[in-house]
């Protein structure tokens, strides 16, 4: 929508984008809508672009360009964005969200309700689209759907685009034993679709209907673990970056050193690159653990939650460590408007006690992780900043690297990684953003 002002005072033309506020960052990709945060006391909007419908930055400048000649602008646009708003949640598709679910301890199976939001007062239908890989799905039994009598289970849920029978869009799962912690907590997705009675030519009822983006529920046990990597089998697909070649694998150790390592990888440091700058030393060739593809992807459900791993140093000068480096550096390298974002988490002051050294990590914006993008074009000073929460949830939710640094000194050093984990205890259903 464009609306014209032919007054000189107000010369410009306005893109009006509705904006959805319960859409979730992750879910990005099969929006119809595209989403500007407008900041009215510092209007610089953020956006994220649907990647078929494509608007240049320029777009975005002529809206902070009327806004900035006078407050009745802002105000004039307010309400015409209030009013799109309120439109397209009327008419627009339903909004799926997603959940994480702990599986409280020695139950055989949980309810779970299907969230969605929908304000158009339209009869939704909840449909599975992937079944969970370790767990069984089931469909509520008649008497409990109606009147909350056992038994609760009813009909198992054995294909995909499964349509949920059971009262609130609830269904039952009963997890499996997972034989190994390595693997990935189990999950399950769904759509929604809304129904609406439109009239047609010659009096005749015909259906409309409006499918959402995708929603996945995962589920935790009571250790609350997401995703890890312990090594009990082997180096679970982690790399070396950073040193003389590109990419190398590490030295797979499967026995044990201590209480801390046990089945582990480890990697040498071979390139060397030290400089002098203000008086301070600092390796500028570093070398981290990189971790696989299992670790990334969507992990948004992991916003509020930790990171936690244990490092061993087996050789190095521990009185020469770097300084001014990320020990763990989250990346996402279609953020930014696809020039990148990578959010690394400082090197605490003298982390390593006997050569060792454990570390939990809270996954918050609040919890001193530094934003830094990767357009070269920008200062290094205004390229450094603690990431707002709507960055850091994005970051997570489209994860294309995590690293581990190894490069501890200055010089050569021999360090270990073992029990890499990424956890969350903190069940939820909703909008994160809010």
């Amino acid at each position: 929508m464009q609306t014209k002002h032919k007054n000189t005072k107000y010369s410009c033309i306005i893109s009006i984008y509705p904006i959805s506020i319960c859409q979730v960052l992750h879910s990005s990709k099969k929006l119809l809508y595209k989403r500007i945060k407008i900041d009215f006391t510092n209007p610089i909007p953020t956006t994220d672009l649907d990647p078929n419908n494509n608007t240049s930055v320029k777009e975005y400048n002529q809206i902070n360009t009327c806004l900035s000649k006078t407050p009745k602008m802002k105000i004039i646009f307010l309400i015409i964005l209030l009013i799109l708003q309120y439109t397209h949640t009327s008419n627009g598709s339903p909004i799926v969200l997603d959940k994480l679910v702990v599986m409280p301890p020695d139950k055989q199976g949980i309810v779970i309700r299907l969230q969605r939001v929908e304000q158009s007062g339209k009869r939704l239908t909840c449909v599975i689209i992937q079944l969970p890989a370790h767990g069984t799905l089931y469909q509520l039994s008649s008497v409990y759907s109606s009147h909350g009598y056992e038994p609760i289970q009813g009909a198992q849920i054995t294909a995909n685009n499964t349509t949920i029978t059971g009262s609130n869009n609830r269904v039952y799962y009963k997890p499996a034993h997972r034989r190994l912690r390595s693997e990935h907590a189990d999950s399950f997705s769904y759509t929604v679709t809304a129904h609406a009675q439109a009239q047609a030519k010659g009096d005749v009822q015909t259906q409309q209907q409006a499918n959402a983006n995708k929603g996945t529920i995962t589920i935790v046990n009571t250790d609350c673990t997401i995703v890890c990597s312990d090594f009990l089998l082997g180096p679970d697909d982690w790399t070396i970056v950073g040193n003389k070649a590109r990419v190398s694998s590490p030295i797979y150790e499967p026995y044990s050193r201590n209480n801390f390592i046990n089945h582990y990888i480890y990697a040498t440091d071979n390139h060397v690159h030290v400089s002098t700058i203000n008086h301070s030393q600092r390796d500028k060739a570093l070398w981290y653990f990189n971790a696989p593809s299992k670790m990334l992807g969507n992990l948004g459900i992991a916003y509020g939650g930790y990171i936690s791993f244990v490092i061993s140093i087996f050789a190095g000068d521990m009185k020469q460590m770097n300084q001014g480096v990320n020990l763990v550096e989250l990346e996402c390298g279609r953020c930014g408007y696809n020039k990148g974002i990578t959010i690394g988490y400082p090197m605490p002051t003298n982390p390593i006690k006997n050569n060792m050294a454990s570390f939990k990590i809270e996954l918050t914006e609040t919890s001193n992780w530094q934003k830094i993008t990767q357009d070269t074009t920008t200062p290094t000073t205004s390229r450094q900043r603690g990431p707002s929460k709507r960055e850091f949830i994005e970051v997570l939710s489209q994860l294309s690297g995590l690293r581990i640094l190894g490069d501890l000194t200055t010089w050569t050093e021999t360090v270990a990684l073992d029990n890499v984990y990424i956890s969350n205890n903190k069940s939820y259903t909703g909008n994160l953003l809010e």
